[in-house]
């Protein structure tokens, strides 16, 4: 992985587990920063920045399941952004877009994830973090979101808290992947990592 792309990686990784503190302090305290749709857009975007890069890397492979479960999840993401900064102008357009980003990114990142795992070039329990992505979206968060009403409320910050962590381990598998003497980028892949 070149550097500057390292330090993308880094950055998107650092940022969401910021993220999980983020979610978690504000589960405990009950704290909602004016910011909050912002800080959770750039969540989202440091999010989707490694899954494009996960795809890039080629950890899926280049099948048709790859290419369309990191391109969904990656849209997912990008739709959440959109979301997060249309919220305090237009809750309820956000509250249609949150309703059609976040399955879409979870299913994305659950088909992606089987390609992973299938692929096997990735080790360990690191093989698994894609899936793992993308099931929390509807084993944790939705059912959470659904009882609760959503954030504020603290369960409902528990299981983003949880959402990120997943996207902060995918940094890390990234990370530690291209680390890995002998793991490249695959050279069928127009993106170098």
């Amino acid at each position: 992985m070149r550097t500057p792309l390292r330090a993308v990686v880094l950055g998107a990784t650092i940022v969401t587990g910021l993220g999980v503190v983020y979610s978690l302090v504000g589960a405990i305290s009950g704290w909602e920063p004016a910011a909050g749709p912002l800080l959770q857009a750039l969540l989202h975007l440091a999010a989707g920045a490694l899954v494009v890069t996960a795809a890039a890397q080629g950890s899926g492979g280049r099948g048709w399941a790859a290419r369309l479960g990191f391109g969904a999840g990656a849209l997912g993401l990008a739709l959440l952004v959109v979301a997060e900064l249309t919220y305090p102008a237009a809750p309820a357009v956000a509250d249609g877009l949150f309703g059609i980003a976040s399955p879409l990114a979870g299913l994305g990142l659950v088909v992606a994830g089987v390609a992973v795992l299938r692929r096997r070039r990735w080790r360990g329990g690191w093989r698994a973090v894609p899936l793992v992505s993308g099931l929390w979206v509807f084993l944790v968060t939705t059912p959470a979101l659904v009882v609760t009403g959503g954030p504020p409320a603290p369960a409902a910050l528990l299981a983003i808290a949880g959402w990120e962590l997943c996207w902060t381990l995918l940094g890390l598998a990234v990370l530690r992947e291209a680390a890995t003497p002998g793991i490249r980028a695959d050279p069928r892949t127009r993106v170098v990592a």
